[in-house]
């Protein structure tokens, strides 16, 4: 009888103990950042010391350009796409975005212009307006056009408080589609200079997928924007077929 009680704990512990031994990022003063080319040059990087994800990749992306990254699942497409979020950067080589290697910003400046969507963001227990405006500053009419785009303005005709309606426990009350409108919102209020989605929309609909992956397309014209996606429907002009080995 003790035995899994046991288990539960040391379980429990060793979960705290990986919180704790978390390091805090040093976030630094804000820079100007300019959106240039994205220039990945030798870059080599193992998650185990064991086996490369990358062997001296070598890729460029031109400054606002909109692209679909395709590849074979543990290619390293999302690995790249952490490497310009500054979510890692221990690996070796270099990148540049214009002729600044991006390790020579401050996190708060690659994190307020480079923002990164993932298939696992998380909503709050808050108003859909809270969970989209965050602390961001934005005008009725810019917030209404992301909502069209983003076809979150059809989710919120379905509710009776429209923008104010509560979610709970990070938004059971939704489906996964509806999640990730609401968290591709909250991305574009922070108008970053790059746009990186990783699978950020997995579980939306193909229609409503093509509506949104085009809408974009055509209104951010001066933002890079990189789309990683396993659907077989291109959505933008360009495709980049992407082996990291």
């Amino acid at each position: 009888n003790i035995i899994p009680k046991y288990l539960l704990i040391k379980l429990s512990l060793s979960k705290a103990n990986e919180f704790l031994n978390v390091s805090e990022e040093k976030e630094g003063d804000m820079e100007d950042f300019i959106n240039g080319n994205i220039i990945v040059s030798n870059v080599s990087f193992s998650y185990d010391l064991y086996q490369n994800i990358f062997t001296n990749c070598n890729l460029i992306i031109k400054g606002k350009d909109h692209i679909t990254l395709k590849g074979k699942s543990g290619c390293g497409k999302s690995t790249l796409c952490k490497f310009l979020n500054r979510s890692i950067d221990d690996y070796t080589g270099n990148i540049y975005i214009g002729e600044r290697n991006i390790k020579d910003y401050s996190l708060k400046t690659i994190r307020n212009n480079i923002v990164y969507v993932s298939q696992r963001e998380s909503l709050f227990t808050d108003t859909i307006r809270h969970n989209i405006i965050m602390n961001d500053d934005i005008s009725i009419e810019e917030l209404n056009w992301i909502l069209h785009i983003t076809m979150v303005d059809d989710l919120l005709s379905k509710k009776c408080f429209k923008l104010d309606s509560l979610l709970f426990d990070s938004g059971f009350n939704l489906s996964g589609g509806e999640r990730q409108r609401i968290v591709l919102a909250r991305a574009l209020v922070k108008k970053p200079k790059i746009l990186i989605l990783d699978e950020a929309l997995n579980q939306v609909d193909t229609d409503c997928e093509r509506f949104i992956m085009t809408s974009l397309d055509s209104y951010l014209k001066d933002t890079t924007l990189i789309y990683v996606s396993h659907n077989s429907l291109d959505f933008l002009g360009k495709k980049m077929e992407f082996k990291a080995l």
